[in-house]
């Protein structure tokens, strides 16, 4: 039995798990995947835009859910905040 058999998974987590593989997905697509309503993925999505980790784009008749990587200036800051927290910890 493979470690993902025993972790939990929420819908939330699976809609993040949807736009992270695919980078844009359009919120009544994930509805019909996850068999989540789309009123639920459309409240989870302003959530998940306040957090930073998907961006809501609305055209005309569709709305998508887009991932937001990491910019490179994010992962440096953060590898160099862990570096310091390392160095304090083992002083």
């Amino acid at each position: 039995m493979a470690l993902d058999d025993f972790l939990l998974s929420t819908g939330v987590d699976n809609l993040i798990r949807l736009v992270k593989e695919r980078g844009r997905v359009d919120t009544a697509s994930a509805s019909k995947e996850l068999g989540i309503p789309q009123k639920a993925v459309e409240e989870w999505a302003h959530v998940l835009e306040e957090e930073g980790i998907v961006s809501i784009e609305y055209k005309l008749t569709r709305v998508f859910l887009v991932w937001k990587a990491p910019s490179p200036a994010y992962v440096a800051k953060k590898g160099q905040d862990l570096k310091v927290k390392t160095a304090s910890a083992r002083a």
